[in-house]
């Protein structure tokens, strides 16, 4: 843990006193204009703990580091399960068709309150646990190994611009869509090998200028979902310049992004690249505070549904998250395949769209009910823990399987915590396959090289 706690002694002032100023300020006086005169005492007080948990816990984890999947889950937790839910409560706005009321939402906060607790409880007796890693130099890759990355990385490029270029309009066809994850997985993992490789070897920066061309024609951020262009981008950025993962500077950096440059992205999501004017990105960049109240932060009420859902049908005792275990079974097998939980809500309750979220504690709660969010929680802080320090506590210059992935997981945490679990996992699993096969690859090549 000695990168770690060096990066905390670095920028001592900034982790120990001012951002958790800034993030206790902003609370107290978003909690003063928006809930202390427009909301029944009791939901107001629901919001204020919930409030006073997050900041705890999100102080709690800026004191380790910032750079983590803890960091991303509570960033998640305010925005989604605090902030957002407060806008739409005071300006009335539903989803889907979800009927809300305050007994709704003081309810859902007191499942978010467990699910905090429980959560924290299983990140507390997890603090010493790792996962083993190997690893091998970068510098044992030959150049051939690197080569041959950027030709079968330039061939894919070229499939998933000209083929694989709307993943919206292949939601529905899963060969296809299997095909380009793993082809783009294929181009991410690549590109972040070549950029370690030629840092640490000291090899011409051209090996980094051709990954990165070709990561952007193979990737290219208007045909992604804004998951995958999250994800994939982050993780290369993070990759490519180190001064960002130092001290509190990615959290802070990644939280400005993702309320300013989301707006952005969901323009394009229905508009082609030449339809979409300056005019129109500013306006939705001065107007982030509108798209609190939009279905892009539909995850509070989903949970809403949740319990809606179950208790018109009741739990499905595990069944939702057997679907989830074992994804990769097809439906033509699986007949009664479990669909995401997402769109087994929409189906009970009749909603207005099936491709919907349904974040952790829906997850957790449409399986098994309170005991399910327990359940989720706990797990979700032992796994989240162990990543963090499996990675902080690994040797950064080493190819190792967890170095490879990590800087995906910790962007792509916001896409498992909104959900829905089945979507998300299947994803996840099909890039960790990939990078698993081209750490193996690369473990193979470097004993002939």
């Amino acid at each position: 843990m000695t990168e770690l706690i060096q990066y905390k002694k670095e920028n001592n002032i900034l982790v120990d006193f001012l951002l958790p100023c800034i993030l206790g300020i902003f609370i107290i006086i978003f909690y003063l204009i928006n809930v202390i005169y427009t909301m029944p005492i009791k939901l107001a007080l629901s919001f204020a703990i919930n409030g006073v948990v997050i900041f705890i816990l999100s102080v709690d984890g800026l004191k380790r580091v910032s750079l983590s999947t803890n960091s991303v889950h509570m960033l998640f937790c305010l925005l989604f399960l605090w902030c957002a839910p407060i806008l739409q409560f005071n300006s009335k706005s539903t989803f889907w068709g979800i009927q809300t009321n305050a007994n709704d939402f003081l309810t859902t906060n007191i499942f978010i309150f467990i699910w905090l607790i429980c959560y924290y409880t299983g990140f507390r007796i997890t603090s010493s646990r790792i996962w083993k890693t190997k690893g091998i130099e970068y510098k044992s890759l030959s150049v051939k190994y690197v080569i041959s990355l950027l030709i079968i990385s330039a061939g894919l490029a070229l499939v998933c611009y000209f083929k694989f270029h709307d993943d919206s309009a292949m939601s529905s066809r899963t060969t296809n869509l299997l095909l380009s994850n793993t082809f783009r997985a294929i181009i991410t993992f690549s590109t972040v090998i070549v950029i370690n490789w030629q840092r640490t070897s000291k090899n011409s920066f051209i090996f980094t200028i051709i990954a990165l061309l070709i990561l952007l024609i193979g990737c290219f951020p208007m045909h992604l979902s804004r998951n995958a262009f999250g994800a994939i981008y982050v993780c290369v950025l993070l990759t490519l310049v180190p001064w960002i993962r130092k001290n509190n500077r990615f959290i802070v950096l990644f939280t400005v992004c993702f309320l300013f440059m989301f707006p952005v992205m969901d323009l394009y999501r229905h508009k082609s690249f030449t339809e979409v004017g300056l005019q129109e990105i500013f306006n939705s960049i001065i107007t982030y505070k509108e798209y609190f109240n939009t279905a892009n932060y539909d995850a509070y009420q989903m949970i809403i549904a949740a319990k809606n859902a179950t208790d018109l049908v009741g739990y499905t005792y595990g069944r939702q998250l057997f679907g989830v275990l074992l994804f990769f079974i097809p439906r033509k097998l699986w007949v009664n395949k479990p669909v995401g939980t997402g769109a087994y809500i929409s189906d009970v309750l009749n909603l207005e769209f099936s491709n919907i979220s349904a974040p952790l504690i829906a997850e957790g709660y449409i399986n098994f009910g309170i005991i399910g969010i327990i359940g989720f929680g706990l797990f979700t802080g032992m796994i989240l823990r162990m990543l963090d320090n499996t990675y902080w506590s690994n040797n950064k210059e080493n190819l190792s399987f967890i170095n490879l992935i990590y800087f995906y997981v910790v962007p792509y945490m916001l896409f498992i915590c909104r959900g829905d679990l089945l979507s998300s996992w299947a994803y996840l699993c099909a890039y960790l396959f990939v990078a698993y096969c081209l750490y193996k690859f690369a473990v193979l090549t470097s004993k002939y090289k």
